[in-house]
């Protein structure tokens, strides 16, 4: 599934964004 790399992505977005 392609559900991981999402998640990933979308966490690794927030942790840039300093959530």
């Amino acid at each position: 599934m392609v559900i991981w790399i999402k998640i990933t992505h979308y966490r690794l977005v927030f942790t840039d964004n300093g959530l």
